[in-house]
């Protein structure tokens, strides 16, 4: 496998950052499923879709306001303008032609010639179809209801003690390129401080648990474990590279964040949770390899322990199946047909 350079990018799109070549957090989870379904979501299958879903594009939305600001969201995304908030609005024929009649004038007509007749004796009359075209031009539009919801969940981190400057002093979407042991690596960090990673996650609580239990089971469920550890290590490797000159830097970055961010000694890793399901509970969680015990030593962290495992674990696996299947043909491993075993079930099945 040819070498891959070390790059750390400030400004890659997102849709080149996911089209890029290379394994992933998201692969290292796939390919522990089932070796095809890392091969069937990887740039190898020319038959895969990259479609953005509208959910992906409010989670994208989302991102923009937490962790860019307000300034930032407003020149991409813009609300679609409510009919009810701007009474005066001409919308249908209707209303052109009882607003020409009203000011004396002929309400004869196709609706473009009533258009212009209305806009030629009074050039800031406000046609409805002009000024949505202008509020929306060039922008991804929003229901209210999304815009709101996005600005309370905003608000709401912003508004949080200890948590509210979470996303300052850094820079938001980085994207990392490195190898490990021959394999092409990749992450986009959510957030960047010359000290710290800070990655946004949302959490659901339909079974109405303690929120501090719905975290740890949406950790759990998701194996964010996985992504921790991995995240940490690409950056401590790009860090290495910028010190001796084999890390590619490219975006707009200041020369001051670069040196702090790269000669701090270890940086650390928190996980900002906000919940998703209508109450907007915001929890900060710090993921790190050891416990100190208030100045009386240190253990390591058994969950910090198995997402390494599962780093190792998924590295060996892409590497077995590259040698053996390669990139052209679908990672089907010859399986033969066995018996269940009762070690299969769930202790539950038995009672």
């Amino acid at each position: 496998m040819s070498k891959h350079p070390m790059i750390i990018d400030f400004n890659m799109p997102e849709e080149k950052y996911h089209a890029y070549p290379a394994f992933s957090v998201s692969g290292i989870k796939d390919i522990q499923v089932s070796p095809l379904d890392f091969w069937s979501r990887s740039w190898m299958n020319p038959e895969k879709e990259n479609k953005t879903t509208p959910a992906m594009k409010l989670g994208s939305a989302y991102h923009k306001r937490i962790l860019e600001g307000e300034e930032a969201y407003n020149e991409i995304y813009a609300v679609n303008p409510n009919k009810e908030d701007y009474p005066n609005a001409l919308v249908t024929v209707g209303d052109m032609q009882d607003w020409l009649e009203a000011v004396g004038l002929k309400k004869a007509g196709k609706r473009d010639d009533l258009i212009q007749r209305v806009l030629e004796h009074d050039n800031t009359a406000l046609i409805w179809e002009h000024f949505v075209e202008t509020q929306l031009e060039g922008k991804e539009v929003l229901t209210f209801e999304q815009h709101q919801d996005i600005d309370i969940a905003a608000k709401t981190i912003e508004a949080m003690p200890g948590i509210a400057n979470s996303f300052s002093g850094g820079y938001s979407e980085v994207s990392l390129f490195w190898e490990e042991d021959g394999i092409p690596m990749k992450n986009r960090l959510d957030y960047l401080r010359p000290e710290s990673i800070v990655d946004l996650k949302s959490f659901s609580n339909s079974l109405r648990k303690p929120v501090d239990t719905a975290v740890s089971m949406a950790v759990a469920n998701n194996k964010y474990h996985i992504q921790g550890c991995v995240y940490l290590h690409g950056l401590e490797k790009v860090k290495k590279g910028i010190l001796d000159g084999t890390t590619k830097i490219q975006g707009n970055v200041e020369e001051d964040f670069i040196e702090a961010m790269a000669n701090h000694d270890k940086h650390r890793f928190f996980f900002i949770f906000q919940q998703a399901d209508g109450v907007r509970n915001v929890l900060a969680r710090e993921f790190r390899e050891f416990e100190n015990y208030h100045g009386m030593g240190m253990s390591p962290n058994a969950y910090y322990q198995a997402g390494e495992k599962a780093f190792h674990t998924g590295l060996a696996l892409f590497k077995q199946c590259m040698e053996f299947f390669g990139e052209e043909k679908p990672w089907l491993p010859k399986t033969q047909p066995r018996a269940f075993v009762d070690d299969d079930f769930p202790l539950w099945l038995f009672d």
